[in-house]
């Protein structure tokens, strides 16, 4: 049951992804940068145009929107460097575009003069990778810092993933499990529509380890994620059923979700 991921896609592209074959995609690279030097349009408009370029595919649009994006990047566009590193970790050609996809979401992360939507992408993103060994050596506790930078600008995905590491089921991680903050973040998960962290909320409250547990209000939650379809739920509901018969409480989900 591994740590929650995160779709991966460029912010702000134009919705024509798609051009005519023969598109002169040099003529567009000089117009738009013409644009952009006279004021005509924003960086991110720029840059928007080259992500739909990359989307096209043909080696040519992806040629020229990438270097169109590196030129953005060149001159501190935060939404550049987080479209480039999208479509490097959508579609890698090496590791080394992991590795440079990892570097520039770190880039936008570690930003103070950034978006807040674009900051938390690129905070999950950083987290992800850093579990993951993903373009970078794994560091568990390194991506809990990035995972509650996340959580704490509103990404769902982020605060159940917060969640599991003060649940005490993320392995390697050095910090103290602390389970009454560990359901304020599963809580700030459901509310953000994640339905894992509806099961893991739900068993937290079974487990015996909350200050002021709520067991109906736990099995309320396991019966409306079972019949979501959610297979971790039944089985919990049907361990919850032995361990009630035998007088013990619900021991956690096997594994983090990483």
């Amino acid at each position: 049951m591994p740590l929650a991921d995160r779709m991966v896609e460029p912010r702000e592209m134009r919705e024509e992804s798609t051009y005519p074959q023969g598109t002169d995609f040099l003529g567009l690279r000089a117009l738009c940068l013409d644009r952009l030097r006279r004021g005509m349009n924003t960086p991110d408009e720029v840059c928007g145009a080259a992500s739909a370029w990359i989307a096209n595919g043909t080696s040519d649009s992806v040629r020229h929107g990438k270097e169109v994006l590196e030129l953005l990047i060149t001159a501190g566009v935060r939404l550049a460097m987080f479209n480039l590193a999208a479509h490097l970790l959508a579609r890698p050609a090496s590791d080394a575009d992991v590795a440079r996809a990892h570097e520039l979401f770190r880039r936008v992360a570690d930003s103070e003069a950034v978006d807040l939507c674009l900051k938390r992408e690129a905070c999950g993103h950083v987290a992800d990778g850093l579990v993951q060994g993903r373009g970078v050596p794994s560091n568990v506790d390194e991506a809990f810092g990035y995972y509650v930078r996340a959580a704490d600008l509103g990404s769902a995905i982020a605060a159940s993933n917060v969640g599991a590491f003060l649940d005490g089921r993320v392995p390697g991680w050095e910090g103290r499990p602390d389970h009454d903050r560990a359901l304020s973040y599963y809580e700030m998960a459901v509310q953000g529509g994640d339905d894992m962290a509806r099961t893991l909320l739900g068993v937290l409250h079974l487990r015996g380890v909350l200050s002021t547990p709520d067991p109906a209000f736990g099995k309320k939650l396991l019966r409306e994620s079972m019949a979501a379809g959610d297979p971790i739920a039944r089985a919990a509901l049907l361990a919850l059923e032995v361990t009630e018969a035998n007088g013990d409480t619900l021991p956690p989900p096997h594994g983090p979700r990483a």
